[in-house]
């Protein structure tokens, strides 16, 4: 009985902390600027736009 009761415990505080990581992962990469900055310069720059078109 002690085996099943860890075992449920042990699933769903492990799900928690993978849900917990999944939500921290994705507002980090909402939110962090220096991503939006990578996007904006490559938008800018029209020779990795050359090699994305190339690919």
């Amino acid at each position: 009985m002690k085996r099943v009761l860890l075992h449920l415990f042990v699933l769903t505080y492990g799900s928690l902390i993978f849900a917990e990581v999944n939500l921290v992962l994705r507002a980090s990469h909402k939110k962090s600027p220096r991503l939006e900055e990578m996007h904006k310069t490559k938008r800018k720059n029209p020779l990795t736009l050359n090699k994305s078109k190339a690919f």
